[in-house]
Formats: C-alpha cells, structure tokens, sequence
C-alpha cells in the first residue's frame, strides 16, 4: 500500500473514529444527567480531566518517538526501530505506575476540593474507575501507538477504538436502563475501553517482531524536552477552563462547560483527528526531503482546513444553543441556555481548528525547539487571562483565555512554517484567515435569515435548520474557493475523484 493510500484511509477511519466518539459522547453525558444529576456529571467530569494531568509526565514523548520513527522505518531501520521502542515502552510502563500513586493521591483530596455534596466515598470510587482504562493506555498503548501513527497504519487504532466506544455506549444504556448505579455505569464502561490498547498491543507483537533484548537507545528521547513544551501548551489548553471552574466556581458550572464542551470540543477533535494521519505522511516527506510534494500537498492540507472551518463552525455558531436547549430539556438544576458563552467557545475551537496545518507540519518535522517559546507564552497567557476573568465574569472567562491564547498561538505557528520550513510570505496567512472569517460571517448571517422563517420545533426542526445551515454554509465556502482559490479547489476536487471515483 503507497504512501497516498495509507493516508487517505487514516484519514477516513480517523474521522469515523472521531465521529463515533462525538455521537457516543453525546448520548452517554445525556443519560448520565437524566439518570444521575448534573452534580455526578460534573464529579465526573472533574475528576477525568485532573487524572488526565498525570500526562505532563509523558509531555512530549509521543511527539519525539514519532520524529525518530518517521526516519528508522523510512529507512528500514530494524534495530533502530526495536531500540526506540523500548525506550519509549520502558518510560511509559513507568508513568502507568506512577498513575496509580496519582489517582490514590487524588482519592483522598478530591471529596476536598470540589464543590459537591456527594459522599466522599462516591467521590474516591468515581476516581478509582476511570482510573482503570487510563493506566491500561499508559502501560500498554500510548508507545504502541505511535509506532502505528508513524508506519502510517493509525486505521487499527481507529477500527479497535471505534468498536469498543460503540459496545462502552451499548453497554451504559442497558446498565441505566436497569437502573445500575453510576459505578456499575463507569466501571463497565471503564473495562470495555480497555480493548484498543490491549488490542494494539497484540497486533504490534505479532506484526513487528521488534527485538525485546535489544538495548534501549539512549538519543531515542533526545527532542522530549523540547517536545514537552508543545504538550505542556495542549495540555493547558485541554484542562484549565475545567480545573479552573472546579476551584473557583459551582460543580454545576463544570456541568454547564463540559456538555457545551461535549459537543464543541468533539467536533474540533474530528476535524484535528486527520492532522495526525497527514503528519505521518509530512514525515515521511520530509525524510525523504520530497520538498515539492511536501509544499503541494501542505498547500492543499491548509486551504481544505479553512475550508471545513468556515462550513463546520458556521453550523455550530447557528445551531449549538438550540440544541443545547433541546438536549437539556428535562435537565432544570442548573440554566444550559447561554448564547455569549455558546459565541466564545466556537470561535475559540475555530482558531484552534485553524492552527492545525501548521501545528501538523511543525510536529512532521520535528522543529520542537525553535517553536517552544511561543507554546510556553500560549499557556500562560491562557491561565493568567482565565484566572483573572473566571472572578469577574464567571463561566465565560476561562472561554477568554482560551480564545486569546489559541489566537496567538496559531499566528507563531503560522509565521515559523512561513518563513523556516515552506520559505513563503506570511502575507499568504493572513489572506487565507481573512477569508475564513469572511466566509464565516457571510454564511452565519445568510443561514439566519433562512432559518428564522422555518415554525417546525422540536428535534424535526432542529434537524431541518441544521440541513439549511449546512446547505448555505457549503455554498458560501464554495463560492468563495471559486472566486478567491479557484486552484487549490482544482486541487482537492482531483484527490477526491482520483482517490473515490477511479477506484
């Protein structure tokens, strides 16, 4: 299988992937709040981001295996490969260790720290089960993983991954059904998500016959550090606006975030989900030091993001407070209705959307080092701007931060690829973001005036607004990539028939 196929089917199985999550994501919060409250839905999401903290541990080390592996399977380096491995598998069984100690930590000063009437007890049984699937990915996926993500064969991942989230979502809607309690609800759920690292580790033992005797290569970790920054950044961006609320704010508020979140933050996951696959495919460019195929297929990888950008987003910033509405119809401990809140995170996962491109082609050819600072103000411009505002104007703060952050973060990602890896103006950029912007505005504004003559209410209605909505929100972009970017649309449209229509 060449390198165009493997790519295209990365592609396709990561989005279906992303796209099982997001649905799945959005069922199980919604009967986990019908069944159980907005309080456990806050305990619980509480408590899976601040477990998720234990990766600062890992900062970077995916980021530099991939950068190493990108050139010893390039190159057909099997000692090299079976060493970098090892390394990397020998560091990660540790941080799985070390997330045992965390999470017992966590169970006994969480009940503490939240701002939750729920039996301390519960609270230390909650932390416990997620807990589980968390150490099975540490101990045994995340090296496997990248070996996958850098042989361009990131689809098992994919295929594993989407089977067990189908089954987890199955399995909580009979356990509620029942009427099984919220630990019945995540131990299960906990047990099946177990199935893809366990699965990937098997297909990377029978497949690579990687030497395990082999000494772990001392330089396969050599870029960790500078790595670690870029990840320190994401990281900070993932869990601030949640650890935030949780320490300043109601857990209710956690609530409010996390279901906005869920669909917001799943969305931007499905489109930043093809970043991963394409980046191996950069790498292996790069490698080889394919320059033009490099600069051509990047090109065309930056306009299809604006483009998505301006389709995706436009529908979310029309349609995300009427589903919400829908979707906590029956929830009134807490008010999910928040149209301001709603505009600041949409557009704070736009600009994080559009950062992709340059993030992707930072990370292929493994330039950590020289973009490390702009990652370390990101992160603190996010907890400074977020901590001030979180006392001033509440929920809608930590968005702020959020927003400002990601949109200096993308404008130093955008100017490094420029000028030191693609050597183009950076004028290019900002003509590009200008027309997402525009295109978006355009497309909200026109999908508003159609939809607001349409009287079907309920979820009939909802799904007929959002048809119009991405209808018109397709033809602005069009439109525009006809007038504007005629040939990078010329592009994209031969990928497709060449990769979807001739076979």
């Amino acid at each position: 299988m060449n390198r165009r196929k493997k790519t295209a089917i990365n592609i396709a199985s990561s989005f279906m992937f992303e796209f099982v999550v997001m649905v799945c994501g959005l069922i199980t919060p919604r009967l986990i709040l019908g069944a159980f409250g907005s309080t456990y839905n806050g305990v619980i999401s509480s408590a899976t981001q601040l477990l998720s903290m234990i990766s600062f541990l890992t900062l970077g080390i995916s980021g530099a295996v991939r950068a190493e592996l990108y050139h010893s399977l390039a190159h057909n380096d099997y000692e090299g490969t079976s060493s970098i491995m090892k390394a990397a598998t020998n560091y990660m069984r540790k941080v799985g260790l070390v997330l045992i100690v965390f999470a017992i930590v966590l169970m006994f000063f969480f009940p503490f720290i939240s701002h939750s009437n729920i039996p301390h007890s519960e609270c230390a049984m909650i932390i416990g089960i997620i807990a589980i699937d968390s150490f099975c990915l540490y101990f045994l996926g995340t090296a496997n993983y990248s070996l996958l993500i850098a042989d361009q064969k990131s689809y098992i991942k994919s295929f594993l991954g989407i089977a067990a989230k189908i089954l987890s979502t199955i399995v909580i809607v009979v356990i509620i059904n029942r009427g099984g309690n919220i630990f019945e609800v995540k131990g299960a759920s906990a047990l099946v998500m177990t199935i893809p690292p366990i699965g990937v580790a098997f297909y990377v033992e029978h497949h690579y016959k990687l030497d395990k005797k082999c000494e772990p290569r001392k330089d396969a970790l050599k870029k960790r550090n500078d790595a670690a920054v870029h990840s320190l950044a994401n990281i900070v961006h993932d869990n601030t606006d949640t650890i935030i609320l949780t320490a300043f704010l109601d857990i209710k508020l956690v609530s409010v975030y996390t279901v906005y979140y869920a669909i917001v933050g799943k969305i931007k996951t499905l489109i930043k989900g093809s970043a991963t696959s394409i980046e191996a495919a950069f790498g292996n460019m790069w490698a080889n030091q394919e320059m033009k195929a490099l600069q051509k297929s990047f090109k065309a990888y930056e306009y299809a993001m604006a483009m998505i950008v301006v389709i995706v987003f436009s529908c979310i910033g029309v349609l995300l407070v009427p589903f919400i509405e829908l979707y906590t119809s029956n929830v009134s401990d807490v008010n999910y209705l928040r149209f301001d809140f709603a505009l600041l995170i949409t557009a704070a996962e736009a600009v994080f959307c559009l950062r992709q491109p340059y993030r992707t082609l930072v990370h292929a050819t493994g330039f950590f080092k020289e973009t490390k600072n702009p990652a370390i103000i990101e992160a603190v411009i996010n907890l400074i701007i977020s901590i001030v505002l979180v006392n001033i104007i509440g929920l809608n703060g930590v968005v702020v931060g959020t927003l400002v952050a990601n949109v200096y973060r993308t404008g130093s990602y955008a100017y490094f690829v420029s000028h030191h890896i693609l050597n183009r103006s950076i004028k290019v950029v900002w003509l590009r973001m200008a027309w997402t912007v525009m295109g978006s505005m355009i497309a909200i504004f026109c999908s508003n005036l159609q939809i607001s003559m349409i009287q079907i209410s309920g979820w009939v209605g909802w799904l007929v607004k959002g048809l119009i909505t991405f209808l018109t929100s397709s033809v602005v972009s069009l439109v525009l990539s006809v007038i504007f970017y005629r040939s990078d649309l010329n592009v994209i449209v031969r990928f497709i028939r060449h990769r979807f229509v001739k076979h």
